[in-house]
């Protein structure tokens, strides 16, 4: 099957017609075989992206259309010209598809990029470091507005201070702490500019706790008019470096933070996309497909409500 092809099995299995695959990946269907191909442009940029959220259509492509039996990523490399910046992006890239091929027998890496994977600095490190957050995070008053004119940053800080919101958010989870804004730089030896591994000088988890049953608790937060595929991949990343932590692959640069020693001696973690509404190929069984992993990570979707109430769907 073509890419226009698959396009028209995805419409007619979810029954959205206004559905669109990404513009700059391929994609091919072949003997049950679907291979997602993306140009080097694409493994350095924001990995929530349509055209970059390799791991967010490998999973409802595979929900949506049954013949798929296998996925295979296949992409072009970088030169080694890159900048920086754009190099700590193709790491991360690394990261992302080595754990997704380790996590799910019907992942595979196409043979021709086998040898990609020797340029990952993360997984040649020894003393790999994640920063930890900043102490002097603003907490501001946010006033009561509809649901749909909150931006992300908005609905993140009444969760985290609003009294009245937070202790609802705190029962719905069960959480005995509460966070938000935690870093994912990855350094080598010394949190630097030098040793940053993976890009992470904005990107954070928007709130995370610990619950009742010591699990470390992720939420992927999206405002009402965010609704992307790339939602999954993201999650995907945050619980899996995360899990590192809890593994003991990943420390804290500096552990004088609260909370930071109880996600390394969480019991598993539960990645939620929180968001009063969701890409229409993202369902429960999207996610269903997520958890059946050698990983044990648990993915959630809690939908937020028009009175600021959390509703779990699945």
């Amino acid at each position: 099957m073509t890419k226009s092809q698959i396009l028209k099995a995805l419409k007619t299995a979810c029954s959205h017609k206004g559905i669109r695959l990404p513009t700059l990946i391929d994609f091919n269907l072949n003997g049950g075989v679907l291979t997602i191909d993306l140009p080097w442009e694409n493994t350095i940029k924001n990995m929530q992206k349509d055209n970059s959220a390799f791991e967010g259509w490998a999973f409802v492509l595979k929900r949506w259309i049954s013949t798929i039996r296998k996925v295979k990523i296949k992409w072009a490399d970088p030169s080694s010209k890159i900048t920086l910046n754009q190099e700590q992006h193709y790491q991360r890239f690394l990261f992302r598809v080595m754990q997704l091929d380790k996590a799910y027998e019907w992942i595979e890496i196409d043979s021709t990029n086998r040898g990609s994977l020797s340029r990952s600095k993360y997984f040649k490190s020894r003393n790999l470091l994640l920063n930890t957050p900043s102490s002097l995070r603003p907490r501001k008053n946010i006033p009561k507005k509809p649901l749909p004119d909150y931006k992300e940053s908005e609905l993140e800080m009444l969760i985290v201070t609003d009294a009245g919101i937070s202790n609802d958010f705190r029962k719905t989870f069960e959480l005995v702490h509460l966070d938000n804004q935690l870093p994912v730089g990855v350094f080598d030896g010394v949190v630097s500019e030098k040793t940053k591994i993976l890009t992470g000088s904005k990107s954070a988890i928007d709130i995370w706790g610990i619950n009742k049953n010591n699990e470390l608790c992720l939420f992927e937060l999206k405002d009402a008019h965010n609704k992307k595929v790339g939602a999954l991949t993201e999650m995907f990343f945050y619980a899996f470096l995360l899990n590192d932590v809890r593994n003991k692959i990943v420390k804290f640069d500096i552990n004088n933070h609260p909370g930071l020693d109880q996600i390394a001696g969480a019991e598993r973690i539960v990645c939620y996309l929180l968001a009063p509404d969701a890409h229409p190929l993202i369902d429960c069984e999207v996610l269903r497909l997520m958890n059946a992993s050698k990983s044990g990570i648990t993915y959630k979707y809690t939908q937020i409500e028009s009175n600021l109430n959390f509703k779990v769907v699945c």
